[in-house]
């Protein structure tokens, strides 16, 4: 078994030791995994299954939906991406209240709540 965690590069580790790490990681294959994407859902797979997300399901309180199947390990703002479009189309038009008018678009917070997510993954893309 190999702990990653264990083998940092922010530890004054070379750029050698990390290339190795990677490589002899490219030589594995994942045989089970389940990580908790913050508190909506979960990234699993087992082995020789696909990589599955998982999200909370609206309609039943504490249970979890299969959102989407992957052929390869998503990273993380691929994720993200796929939480923002599953919350997106859960909280369609069928989900106001009764006598409401219905949204027209969407309102100036969530437009600059987007805006300031994709500047934070510009950000993350331009640190790696």
């Amino acid at each position: 078994m190999y702990n990653p965690r264990l083998a940092s590069g922010d530890v004054g580790v070379g750029l050698n030791v990390r290339r190795m790490r990677e490589g002899l990681l490219a030589g594995f294959t994942t045989a089970y995994h389940l990580r908790p994407i913050g508190d909506t859902g979960s990234l699993f797979k087992m082995y020789p299954g696909r990589w599955q997300v998982f999200l909370e399901d609206a309609s039943s309180p504490g249970r979890y939906s299969l959102v989407r199947e992957l052929g390869s390990k998503p990273p993380y703002e691929d994720l993200m991406l796929i939480v923002e479009e599953h919350m997106r189309t859960s909280a369609g038009p069928g989900d106001s209240e009764a006598g409401a008018a219905p949204a027209e678009g969407p309102n100036v917070f969530e437009q600059v709540g987007r805006t300031v997510a994709n500047l934070q993954r510009f950000a993350r893309s331009l640190s790696k």
